[in-house]
């Protein structure tokens, strides 16, 4: 199976088992604000941990109302944070303790996604 029909499957899986969001799963439709994602990249660390969720998932390209999939213009590589720095390595550094999260990108019927996937807190809170 390859990476976009891995992540789809767990896309649908996670809407069908999850009729809304949750403290572990989150969806938005695009990209808007740095210390937005900082904090829901925390939230979905400690939420994972608090649902005995082995990770936490951020999806973009999908409505976070109807849940309707739609396509994302979100490119991590190309985002930037504070200044002109690059968007993923600023948010580890600012994400406390230092945890392995992961950004992919992916096609749904033609449609591309972003889904970062959040390893759940271990020992201590995770903090933006």
């Amino acid at each position: 199976m390859n990476k976009d029909q891995r992540y789809a499957k767990l896309l649908v899986q996670l809407l069908k088992e999850y009729k809304t969001e949750n403290r572990f799963l989150e969806f938005k439709s695009n990209y808007q604000d740095v210390t937005a994602l900082g904090r829901y990249i925390s939230a979905l660390s400690n939420g994972a941990c608090l649902e005995n969720q082995e990770y936490g998932y951020l999806f973009f390209g999908v409505d976070d109302k109807t849940h309707e999939i739609k396509h994302t213009t979100f490119d991590i590589t190309q985002a930037k944070a504070v200044g002109a720095e690059n968007l993923e390595l600023y948010l580890r550094r600012m994400i406390t303790p230092k945890i392995n999260f992961y950004v992919d990108e992916f096609w749904f019927e033609a449609k591309r996604l972003v889904v970062f996937v959040i390893p759940a807190a271990v020992n201590e809170p995770t903090t933006y």
